[in-house]
């Protein structure tokens, strides 16, 4: 079973479970805070309404102000991993540190029910039936994200009352309870269901309208407006990998690879063969990208016949392997079109590292970086195409680091300058 959706997804939907479910413990979260402020609100209330009793028994002050500080300590970590995000990133971490602290909030509620319920009256333990269903009602709505949660929450403060109720001299109703209580804990995960199924279904079409708008119509990758929120977590995460690397006086190994893809000659493709013969050429295009990087590189449609890709995670190595696989399997494949026999073209690839500066790894972003793998591109073209031209930072720029930002595509003048250097493989 899943503990965050226990209701499985179908086929469609699976491709976005890991952002559903980071929606789905981001709302659990959000909710709850401001659940516990009323939690606090409501013990507060108890205490002044069942006090006096309670002052009566030696254990329950500390018990209660135990139980007030777990609540407290929870609001606390909901309100620090809010702030700071990084501590726990994944979703199953953070619903992990949630069921930690409901279930560990919902056995010290169990224990108060377990000590208070026997030193009141009628009309008090009838007050304290009617706030535990307001807090059960409460849980049902602000726990949505998770029914896991929720029951784990629900059965110690229920089940103790139940229990406890069971075992006073009221033999008469003693029927009726043991009939209510399963029937109000099964009705409540029934409607903790429900409620999680509503939530879970609108956040579900609120991706699917998201990533119609950030997916390429014609060949399903990624475009220009998911890349810049994709390098938005990437860029940080790489910094942030090498300032620890570099305060632990070890040089950092990885980078992002930055790589702009250009097929040779395409227009000749649409204009012998038809836009529909073209179109179908840009499809299988997408199609060898997708199946030559890795599982966490991402590839896009940067416009026309041009295409970005990021490889994460990947050795700063000036002559990149990947560039040379993709250009080999787009020179090595037979593009079949609509009508007429397969054809062959070639593509030619520019490609940068980000951080660009190994000293200086904000001195430049990574749009920048991505302008530099156009300069390169458009040297392999003008070389001769079916190339792969790559761009890495040359002595000089050490001594003037920002020299390259005013730079255009034609790369030769600050190659001899010493301020790049490029690195060029293919046919």
């Amino acid at each position: 079973m899943d503990f965050i959706s226990p209701i499985p997804l179908s086929p469609e939907d699976r491709p976005y479970r890991q952002e559903l479910y980071k929606l789905l413990v981001a709302d659990l979260f959000q909710r709850t805070k401001a659940a516990l402020i009323f939690l606090i609100l409501v013990m507060a209330i108890i205490w002044q309404l069942l006090g006096v009793v309670a002052q009566n028994h030696p254990v329950l002050p500390w018990l209660y102000l135990a139980t007030g500080g777990i609540v407290l300590l929870r609001l606390a970590s909901i309100i620090l991993l809010e702030r700071w995000p990084h501590v726990i990133e994944s979703p199953a971490g953070r619903h992990a540190l949630f069921l930690a602290g409901s279930t560990l909030a919902a056995l010290a509620l169990g224990m108060l029910n377990w000590l208070m319920v026997p030193l009141l009256e009628p009309i008090q333990l009838a007050l304290l039936c009617l706030i535990l269903t307001g807090i059960n009602s409460v849980a049902v709505q602000s726990m949505a994200g998770s029914p896991v949660a929720f029951a784990l929450y629900m059965t110690p403060i229920l089940g103790t009352f139940a229990l406890r109720a069971f075992s006073l001299a009221i033999t008469e109703h003693m029927g009726v309870m043991m009939l209510l209580v399963p029937v109000y804990y099964v009705a409540l995960i029934a409607m903790s269901l429900h409620v999680h199924a509503s939530l879970r279904r609108s956040f579900l079409q609120g991706l699917k309208l998201g990533d119609l708008a950030l997916r390429d119509s014609l060949t399903g990758l990624r475009n220009r407006r998911f890349l810049q929120e994709f390098m938005e977590t990437e860029v940080e995460r790489a910094l942030r990998t090498w300032s620890l690397a570099y305060h632990g006086s070890m040089r950092p190994s990885s980078s992002l690879a930055i790589l702009i893809l250009d097929l040779d000659h395409f227009k000749d493709v649409n204009d012998t063969y038809g836009h529909e013969a073209g179109d179908e050429v840009l499809r299988q295009v997408s199609l060898i990208l997708r199946d030559v990087v890795r599982k966490p590189d991402l590839v896009t449609r940067w416009g026309g016949e041009e295409f970005v890709i990021v490889a994460v995670d990947i050795l700063r190595t000036p002559h990149q392997p990947l560039t040379e696989r993709i250009r080999l399997a787009v020179e090595s494949h037979p593009f079949s079109l609509p009508q007429g026999p397969p054809i062959h073209i070639t593509c030619s690839v520019g490609f940068a590292f980000y951080p660009f500066l190994e000293l200086d790894p904000e001195g430049m972003a990574w749009d920048q970086v991505l302008n530099l793998a156009d300069g390169a591109l458009y040297l392999a073209k003008r070389e001769g195409r079916n190339r792969v031209c790559g761009v890495v930072a040359g002595p000089a720029l050490i001594e003037s680091p920002r020299a390259l930002i005013s730079v255009g595509k034609n790369l030769l003048e600050p190659a001899k300058a010493g301020l790049v250097g490029l690195v060029r493989r293919g046919a």
